[in-house]
């Protein structure tokens, strides 16, 4: 029963919030109710992990409190506000209005089914599993967010806004049955913000829909949007901060200002590529603001202060963590994806070859044809798309396959589009409106610096999904302003749905229907969701987890590189093995910072060794573990006498 009840109390939350902004416009009331339900869970989360408190009790009760806070306020500004009750504006937020064709057929093959596979599924991908999900394991674990001793830099350094979102619900609810939908409400919200943003450029209705349908079928988006990776969460803080930066614009409201400085400070703390796609909106807001707002200088600055204050406030904790762990405030760990030196020739190499990820196929021949061609146009030019130098690992620039997954499908429908939009910008200059230069010079902006800060990965696409977020309001914008409204209103978006729904039917992770030998997700156990990726490992997790609850092994000592799967070790341990345990992994030399087990000292009564090949003896900490269980891939060490009785 608590499963269901206690996540309700945050959802009731931000619903009071929502209802308490009834006035404004429903992208503004999102983005601040979304704004002001975020300050109170990094309050509460960073709040009780000062103590060691993080617990479901203790953030079901700061919940609670919020709760009867904002409820009590409401009621007092419920009676005499326009002479109504808050029980009668409840009832107003809830009345459906009328929408078009275009928005309630996205709603109805898009959102609605994604949302479905988000709670029939598990966290399944490879991410998920070996850092995103399996941080928050190690958080439930320790009541804190406090770093830990890991081997996988990952879980420690990078921004975890929305990990902590997930822990929320994973600490309310005691599973990770609403893990997913953090992403598939940042779907949402993305949608409502987009609408916002292109009313405020001056587009039509017909182009704000159309701008919706564009950024809600973007093939990336609608895979991650039922999926526990972060890129749709800093798209929609990215948005969440344009939207209140446009609006600032519009009637210069110093509350606008601030909301949308806590919004670019939510989009750093969720990803380091917000670096990336904001420093040219953030240079424009600067320019107006120092430029076009008419103010005195000290007014000026105490504004400037509080708005910098804003934006840094909610990094503090994660970044002083960062700085004591491994000396900088975004790590150092990161600097690995970093191109060095970043020049011109870098940022024109990574565009050309981030673009043409977009136009991935099933075809391997297909593929290697377009990348020849690639080569031989980009020689011309004197640019070398083999550089491995500008190539994260030293990987070879090669088109993967596989274009209906998360970590590699391409958006060449949309990109294609924004092609289209950007020439149409530069050939009819007269036909511009106030803000498209700036706003088009922004996302072109945002796209190479990205190029030029990241080295190319095969997995740049997912990188880039918010790059396109982004952009979905200069498109409804340009396309409405050029094409007649049976375009608009009708051609374009059916077009662009049509292209979306084999994404949220044939998801490679999470398929509706039989795909690739891959069965159904309604088929499947809950539990079996989670190995969609690599199937014959869950029997391997649940005969370690029933092994170890055999012999009463619950201090279990990890040893396991950066792309080991540590989120199935918890979850098979909880359903299966001993009561309690504890999970920690082994420092080993590659591990980074010197960091203590939040929990205090360790003391492992048996180790898990993950992957192969296996060696014949394990030591820690002055005491040796031989062979005691075995499956493929996973191997458990115990101390000798108690290895030779199992």
């Amino acid at each position: 029963m608590l499963t269901y009840l206690l996540p309700a109390l945050p959802a009731l939350v931000f619903w009071l919030l929502l209802v308490g902004l009834e006035s404004r416009p429903l992208g503004d009331r999102v983005v601040k109710a979304a704004v002001a339900w975020t300050c109170l869970l990094l309050t509460l989360v960073e709040g009780l992990s000062a103590f060691r408190a993080l617990t479901q009790a203790n953030l079901a009760l700061g919940w609670g409190i919020a709760l009867v806070g904002i409820t009590g306020h409401q009621l007092r500004r419920g009676y005499g506000w326009r002479g109504q009750t808050l029980s009668s504006r409840l009832t107003r937020s809830l009345r459906p209005t009328r929408p078009s064709w275009a928005l309630t057929a996205i709603l109805l093959a898009v959102i609605f089914p994604t949302g479905i596979i988000a709670v029939l599924t598990l966290p399944n991908t490879w991410d998920a599993l070996t850092y995103h999900v399996a941080r928050v394991d190690h958080w439930a674990q320790d009541h804190s967010v406090a770093f830990y001793q890991t081997n996988n830099w990952r879980q420690n350094e990078p921004g975890p806004l929305a990990e902590y979102i997930i822990l929320n619900f994973r600490l309310l609810s005691g599973t990770y049955a609403l893990a997913n939908l953090t992403q598939w409400f940042a779907m949402i919200g993305s949608a409502v913000s987009v609408f916002e943003i292109t009313k405020t450029l001056g587009a039509s209705k017909l182009g704000a829909r159309l701008a919706v349908v564009f950024a809600a079928t973007i093939p990336m988006g609608v895979l991650q949007a039922s999926s526990t990776q972060n890129d749709y969460c800093l798209g929609f803080w990215l948005l969440a901060f344009i939207a209140q930066f446009t609006r600032w614009l519009s009637n210069r409201s110093i509350g606008d200002l601030i909301f949308a400085s806590i919004a670019l400070g939510f989009a750093v703390l969720t990803k380091g590529t917000a670096l990336a796609f904001a420093p040219a909106f953030g240079l424009w807001l600067l320019a107006d603001f120092l430029v076009v707002f008419r103010a005195s200088l000290r007014s000026k600055a105490i504004i400037l202060t509080l708005c910098g204050f804003a934006v840094l406030l909610p990094n503090l904790p994660h970044a002083a963590r960062n700085m004591i762990a491994y000396g900088a405030p975004f790590g150092t760990n990161s600097a690995v994806a970093v191109n060095q030196p970043i020049t011109i020739t870098a940022a024109a190499t990574n565009a050309i070859r981030n673009v043409a990820l977009n136009f991935a196929t099933p075809s391997v021949t297909a593929n290697q044809a377009l990348v020849s061609g690639l080569q031989t146009m980009a020689a011309a030019f004197g640019l070398d798309l083999s550089d491995r130098n500008t190539t994260f690992s030293r990987l070879e620039f090669a088109l993967w396959p596989n274009v209906r997954h998360e970590e590699l499908a391409g958006d060449a429908l949309h990109t294609t589009i924004l092609f289209a939009v950007f020439i149409m910008l530069l050939w009819s200059t007269s036909r511009r409106g106030r803000f498209d230069g700036a706003y088009a010079a922004c996302v072109a902006a945002g796209f190479l610096i990205f190029s030029a800060l990241l080295k190319w990965q095969p997995w740049g696409s997912r990188l880039m999904l918010p790059g396109i977020l982004l952009s979905a309001p200069l498109v409804g914008k340009i396309v409405a302003d050029r094409f007649s409204a049976r375009m608009t209103g009708f051609m374009l978006p059916a077009i662009l749905l049509c292209g979306a729904v084999p994404f949220v039917i044939l998801n490679a992770s999470k398929p509706l229907i039989a795909f690739h030998g891959r069965p159904p997700i309604w088929q499947l156990p809950r539990h079996a969701t989670m190995f969609v990726n690599q199937p014959g490992l869950e029997a391997q997790y649940a005969a370690i987890a029933s092994y170890l609850k055999q012999c009463g092994c619950g201090q279990v000592g990890l040893v396991a590189g950066e792309d080991a799967w540590e989120t199935p070790i918890f979850s098979a341990m909880a359903e299966r093995g001993p009561t309690p345990f504890r999970i920690e992994q082994l420092p080993s030399s590659s591990a980074r910072g010197n960091l203590a087990y939040p929990l205090g000292p360790f003391t492992p009564n048996a180790i898990l060794w993950v992957g192969s090949p296996n060696p014949e003896r394990v030591a820690f900490a002055g005491r040796v573990f031989l062979p005691a269980f075995d499956t493929e891939r996973l191997h458990v060490f115990r101390l000798p006498g108690q290895a030779d009785k199992n």
